[in-house]
């Protein structure tokens, strides 16, 4: 019978699936009550403008152009960092966090998919651990800590797909957020081909604080203006 931890080695990298799953956080649930939505994504319109984080924003054509992105964020992530990965179904989360994954462990054919019912698949290699985390299907209410969180926020490097489900005592006090959207074919700007043009996203990359180690890094990969075509 396979365990419930399935580990399948790679050179020099793990990748463990952990054993965690929704009837385990279904037990372990608290009452809903106890708990308060989180709205700490949406930046305050009172904010005085020097407290509003910057945001670099990424237009790219095709599905590759969305896993590019998440190359380049690889560069300048590790242990202790947070990317809280928001968007729709189809926006293109989990093929920025494949791009992410395969750079970041030099694993150009690793095989990336989105830890829905697992809920965090686990990429370990040489001393970097990274979470990949999927609170879709999360159930309301239940003990964060089952998944090592919010502790694991400040040990490993943190992908969460869907990380709005986060309950707001469980949100750490720095990330990046990155969120994806399909665009309309009229929202896509000109350089973008017709045929592309339907499938095309849009990535929007902010900090969470106006002051934090975010801004320099990512003017260093994605360059100091806040708009990008890919």
């Amino acid at each position: 019978m396979i365990p419930l931890t399935i580990r399948r080695i790679f050179t020099p990298c793990i990748q463990t699936y952990t054993g965690v799953g929704l009837a385990t956080l279904q037990r372990g649930a608290r009452k809903s009550n106890r708990l308060r939505s989180w709205s700490a994504f949406t930046t305050s319109t009172e904010s005085k403008e020097s407290q509003i984080p910057p945001c670099w924003i990424r237009y790219c054509a095709t599905v590759e152009d969305v896993e590019s992105v998440g190359k380049h964020l690889a560069a300048i992530c590790g242990n202790g960092d947070v990317l809280m990965l928001r968007g729709d179904l189809g926006a293109g989360k989990t093929t920025l966090a494949r791009g992410l994954l395969r750079e970041k462990l030099q694993e150009p054919e690793l095989r990336v998919t989105s830890p829905s019912y697992l809920l965090d698949n686990i990429f370990e290699c040489g001393d970097l651990t990274v979470h990949h985390l999927d609170l879709y299907r999360l159930p309301t209410g239940c003990d964060m800590t089952m998944l090592g969180i919010p502790s694991i926020f400040s040990s490993s490097l943190c992908l969460v797909e869907w990380a709005q489900r986060l309950p707001a005592g469980s949100v750490p006090t720095e990330f990046l957020d990155v969120v994806l959207t399909i665009d309309a074919p009229s929202e896509m700007p000109a350089s973008g081909s017709a045929a592309g043009a339907a499938k095309s996203r849009t990535i929007r990359i902010t900090p969470s604080a106006a002051k934090s180690k975010w801004s320099s890094m990512l003017n260093s990969v994605f360059g100091e203006s806040a708009i990008d075509v890919i």
